[in-house]
């Protein structure tokens, strides 16, 4: 995530405008893996205050930076969680149920597009629509959806 930002930000920066959409976990936000792990849950805490650092420092050259923070979400990598641990994280999640893999996608593209050329922080830690961060009033017509894990 942080090459990749460190790559493309000079360039939005340069061109006033453009949208980073980071791809995060909850983990980040509650301080555990849906897996458990320690290294997981820290790297996502890290993608976390990246998009705000990037989104407090990118705003007033038009560069919005957003994350997504999912919850449970029926991927491969869940798929291998026991039915009592799976039941656990969902019991926590007041939908009720874990994120179809399609769900977090339409959140960065909402972030992606100008319906979100002005969201301010949210965090919500049970659902999988989590973190965004936005500090920027600037709309802009050329985005740069970067889906970093």
């Amino acid at each position: 995530t942080f090459t990749m930002m460190n790559a493309v930000y000079p360039h939005l920066k340069a061109a006033h405008a453009g949208t980073i959409v980071n791809v995060s976990s909850v983990a980040g936000k509650i301080g555990g893996g849906l897996l458990g792990t320690a290294a997981y849950a820290s790297s996502k805490a890290g993608v976390n205050g990246l998009t705000k650092a990037v989104a407090k420092e990118g705003g007033k050259f038009g560069v919005r930076c957003n994350a997504v923070c999912p919850s449970l979400t029926l991927t491969d990598m869940t798929s291998i969680l026991s039915d009592e641990n799976s039941q656990r994280i969902i019991n926590g999640i007041p939908l009720g149920r874990a994120a179809q893999a399609s769900e977090p996608a339409q959140m960065v593209l909402f972030f992606a597009s100008d319906l979100a050329s002005f969201v301010p922080i949210f965090w919500c830690r049970f659902c999988w629509a989590a973190c965004s961060t936005r500090y920027s009033p600037t709309c802009s017509k050329r985005s740069a959806v970067l889906r970093l894990a």
